[in-house]
């Protein structure tokens, strides 16, 4: 276990605290005297739970003690590192401003699977029953670490905390192991996972999706699913259960639970030929209906539209790549045009999209869902295949069929699944406003392909050049 300290008194840490501490078996100390310090501490290493003064200076030559200086540290854990433990060791001087820090306190399971507030005032007479909670913090999180999670370490890489998200889960559900399996590695930088917990007896239950990624973007995704997911048709999408973060720094994890276990995602029913692609399209288009019956149409630039997919801070750095082969975006971006404008998905790529054994679908990953153009969905699922490195050995990347993209005829007769294609290409016209928002949406997921670093690039370009000509 991490500890961080803060304390400024270095003569009484040394005397009284630093041997206490050290008789905890597996305990790390990190000690800082100030604030610079206990933020660098933070900064450097992947701290477990911290033990805060609040009457510190702010750095090695400032050194008079201000209590705003512990508490600029103590807001720090918070915002940047929200599921690590604080215990503020508080003087009669600092008692008000503690306990205001406290009033925002979050409980959440705990080592020990219970229930816990994250921060915890003590006064410092009291040391020793902190030191106490301290040992019993150490032995929970010592059994925690012996839940065994089974996953091959060459197809997925977990961080510390990462497994530590999964292992509350599992001591929360009683678990003693669990499989884990990528279902979103590619293009996103969290981690969406299939895990599957096991009981004493060896047997498997609980068919869970989690979705582990940084605070902020985890209660997006929580969000998310409450405001637009459960809008949706029963039974195509999985159901809310619980998050966990408790000692996990900066990461937060979403969990997930399916009626029925789903082994297959949309990538392969294209694989396995127009038939199948084209029953989970249809299907998939049913899901979002509620969402696109509800749009309104807007006047709004190409520029705009592609700030849905890629930001500016993004895309401008692409302007001089695209310069270089010719490709001059800033008066296409200018361009004026209507879009219809509903709640979208945003990132329905094919593995975001689970097949049961008879390919019933059901959504998963909810951070991106947001109102922008109506056709995102199916524009991306349209083109998810030529960029996904899940499907590089796949599909033919074909120029001329990207050349050739707002060429109906072309694109169907050049397609692998030509049925679906058609009737993904349908479904795009059904939702824009006219054709020119369905180019311009073209234009927007072709550009923020160009952003990752395993995507076709050569794909992507041709697309671009195809929608400047068509717009």
């Amino acid at each position: 276990m991490k500890i961080l300290h803060l304390e400024d008194d270095k003569s009484w840490f040394d005397r009284v605290v630093k041997p206490a501490l050290e008789e905890i078996n597996n305990v790390e100390l990190y000690h800082a005297t100030d604030k610079e310090g206990a933020i660098a501490q933070l900064e450097q290493h992947d701290i477990d739970l911290a033990i805060l003064d609040l009457a510190v200076p702010l750095n090695c030559i400032d050194e008079v003690p201000e209590l705003e200086h512990g508490l600029a540290v103590a807001w720090k854990v918070r915002t940047c590192f929200p599921g690590i433990p604080i215990f503020i060791l508080t003087g009669q001087s600092t008692d008000e401003a503690a306990e205001r820090f406290e009033e925002e306190n979050t409980f959440t399971t705990f080592w020990d699977g219970q229930e816990r507030p994250l921060v915890r005032l003590r006064k410092k007479r009291r040391l020793p029953e902190v030191i106490g909670d301290l040992r019993n913090y150490a032995d929970s999180l010592r059994s925690l670490n012996h839940i065994e999670l089974d996953f091959d370490r060459r197809a997925l890489t977990l961080d510390k905390f990462e497994e530590r998200v999964i292992r509350l889960f599992c001591l929360k559900h009683a678990a003693v192991a669990a499989r884990v399996t990528p279902l979103g590695e590619g293009l996103s930088s969290a981690k969406v996972l299939y895990v599957q917990l096991i009981n004493e007896a060896g047997q498997p239950y609980h068919y869970t999706l989690a979705k582990i990624d940084q605070h902020r973007k985890a209660d997006l995704e929580k969000q998310n699913f409450h405001d637009h997911v459960t809008k949706l048709a029963v039974g195509c999408f999985p159901g809310y259960l619980d998050e966990y973060y408790a000692g996990c720094g900066d990461r937060k994890g979403v969990f997930f639970q399916f009626a029925v276990q789903y082994s297959k995602d949309y990538f392969d029913a294209y694989r396995a030929g127009d038939g199948d692609s084209l029953q989970v399209a249809r299907a998939i288009k049913n899901i979002f209906t509620n969402w696109t019956q509800v749009r309104t149409a807007v006047s709004m630039s190409v520029g705009d539209i592609r700030r849905y997919l890629c930001s500016d801070e993004k895309f401008n750095p692409l302007t001089t790549q695209l310069a270089k082969l010719g490709i001059n975006v800033d008066e296409f971006e200018s361009r004026t045009l209507r879009s219809n404008i509903a709640v979208q998905h945003a990132d329905l790529h094919g593995m975001n999209v689970l097949l049961s054994d008879v390919n019933m679908p059901i959504v998963i990953d909810y951070g991106d869902i947001k109102r922008c153009s109506a056709v995102i969905d199916s524009i991306t699922l349209e083109l998810s295949q030529y960029f996904h490195p899940n499907m590089e050995d796949a599909v033919e990347h074909n120029l001329e069929l990207a050349s050739n993209w707002f060429c109906d005829r072309e694109v169907v007769s050049l397609s692998s699944n030509p049925t679906t294609a058609e009737f993904l290409r349908a479904w795009s016209r059904e939702n824009s406003f006219l054709r020119s928002d369905y180019t311009a949406g073209v234009y927007a997921y072709a550009v923020k392909q160009l952003t990752y670093s395993d995507t076709n690039k050569d794909f992507a370009i041709e697309l671009i050049k195809a929608a400047i000509e068509e717009l």
